[in-house]
């Protein structure tokens, strides 16, 4: 008798424990690498000092001219919607900034590219061969899901 409930309590106590572990990662997510994504290139491709110091200019750069990018979008972004707010919405005005989304949109992607070619450029043939496996797992991640699936 004392047995059996001991037993339930300690399935209980178990239970209990791991719907907070689940509760704690389903909440939390998977853990980020620190000091963001240019410090998990600078150790995975074991960059030199040299290299660490070209790829923090590139890397400077790049996040300066991107955010830049970024404003432009927001700011196009809002007159567009802000057109919600009119009685009869001026399509040739919507498809206008609608267009100028999509052409800054591809200046920011193509800027992008370039940034990492530069970061590859400083790079010996070895990183090189790491660099493209890092980009490769880095675009699977960024296309659909596999079967069609929505993230969530």
């Amino acid at each position: 008798m004392e047995n059996t409930r001991f037993l339930k309590f300690l399935i209980g106590a178990l239970l209990l424990i791991n719907l907070s572990t689940l509760a704690f990662f389903w909440f939390a997510g998977p853990p980020r690498p620190k000091g963001g994504p240019g410090k998990y290139l600078v150790e995975t491709l074991q960059l030199d000092e040299q290299q660490q110091i070209a790829y923090t200019k590139i890397r400077e750069e790049h996040q300066q001219k991107t955010r830049a990018y970024q404003q432009e979008l927001n700011a196009r972004h809002k007159r567009l919607f802000d057109l919600l707010a009119t009685p009869v919405v001026d399509s040739v005005r919507m498809f206008e900034i609608a267009d100028s989304i999509s052409i800054r949109q591809k200046a920011m992607e193509l800027y992008t590219f370039e940034h990492f070619r530069a970061l590859r450029a400083i790079c010996r043939p070895d990183q090189q061969q790491k660099f493209d496996s890092i980009i490769g797992e880095a675009v699977k991640q960024m296309g659909p899901p596999p079967g069609g699936r929505q993230r969530r």
